[in-house]
């Protein structure tokens, strides 16, 4: 009996743990989203064009983090 509760304390536990990593990976900010903002002012302000800006942003987004 005892090493059913204990077997069933280490399964909850287990549980715990996972869904409190991916809660915590859920929250993690995309660094990606900030730099593709900075890259939208210089664009705006007139201090990269068109064609620098879309460049640049398929490279971020390769990268990985495709979220804007």
């Amino acid at each position: 009996m005892l090493y059913a509760f204990i077997s069933l304390a280490v399964v909850i536990v287990a549980v715990v743990v996972f869904l409190l990593i991916t809660t915590v990976r859920k929250k993690k900010k995309n660094p990606n989203n900030d730099v593709l903002k900075e890259l939208d002012e210089l664009k705006n302000k007139g201090l990269i064009n068109e064609q620098e800006y879309n460049e640049k942003k398929a490279e971020i987004l390769n990268r990985g983090g495709k979220n804007e």
